[in-house]
C-alpha cells in the first residue's frame, strides 16, 4: 500500500520515541516498541489515545507512512506505560478485575474482581479501563495548537465545561480559516 524509508523501518525504529508521519488519524505519535504508533485521536469532539500501525506491518490496518525523526527526538520518561489504556479495573471499587471463560467453545465469560480479597460482597464487578492519563498528557506537549493542547487536557482532567468552551473557540478558529 505504501513504502516507508527503509530508516524508518520496524526495527529501526525506537521504543519510547516520538516520531512524525503521515497517517489517518494524526501526525505524530509515540513508537510502542512492537507494530505502532500511540498518538492522540479526535473523533466525535472526543480525544483519546489511539494506535495507528506502521505501513510495514501489511494490510489495511497499517496506515502510518512517510515517517520521520520529532525534532529533538524526545523520548518518553521511564515508567510510562507505552499503552492506550491502564489494565482493567472495575469501577466500583477501583480494584483490579479478570475476564474468566465460562462457555469456552464460544469463548464466552464474565468479569470478576481478580481475587476473593478484591470481591467486596455488595457489588459484582463493572469492567473499564482506565486511560493511560500519564502517556496522553506527554504526548499532549507536542501538539502544535495552544488551544488543542489546553482542549486535550481539560478534556483529560475532566474539566467538560472548560472542554466545550475551548473546542468553541477551535470551531471558530476553523470557521474563519475557510473563510
Amino acid at each position: 500500500m505504501y513504502e516507508v524509508d527503509p530508516a524508518f523501518a520496524p526495527d529501526k525504529l525506537i521504543q519510547g520515541r516520538v516520531y512524525k508521519f503521515r497517517a489517518r488519524n494524526f501526525s505524530f505519535g509515540i513508537w510502542n516498541g512492537s507494530s505502532g504508533f500511540i498518538g492522540l485521536r479526535l473523533k466525535f469532539s472526543s480525544v483519546y489515545l489511539f494506535t495507528e500501525y506502521h505501513a510495514d506491518t501489511g494490510g489495511a490496518t497499517g496506515t502510518v507512512w512517510a515517517i520521520e525523526d520529532y525534532p529533538g527526538q524526545p523520548q518518553a520518561p521511564e515508567g510510562i506505560p507505552l499503552k492506550e489504556s491502564l489494565p482493567t479495573r472495575c469501577l466500583k471499587c477501583q480494584g483490579p478485575v479478570k475476564f474468566e471463560i465460562d462457555i469456552p467453545f464460544l469463548r464466552m465469560g464474565s468479569w470478576h474482581h481478580a481475587s476473593e480479597s478484591d470481591s467486596p460482597a455488595d457489588h459484582r464487578a463493572e469492567p473499564y479501563a482506565p486511560l493511560n492519563k500519564e502517556l496522553f498528557l506527554w504526548l499532549n506537549q507536542f501538539e502544535e495548537d495552544e488551544d488543542w493542547r489546553a482542549y486535550n487536557a481539560a478534556s483529560c482532567n475532566g474539566e467538560d465545561k472548560e472542554a466545550e468552551r475551548l473546542m468553541n473557540v477551535i470551531r471558530e478558529k476553523r470557521k474563519k480559516e475557510w473563510e
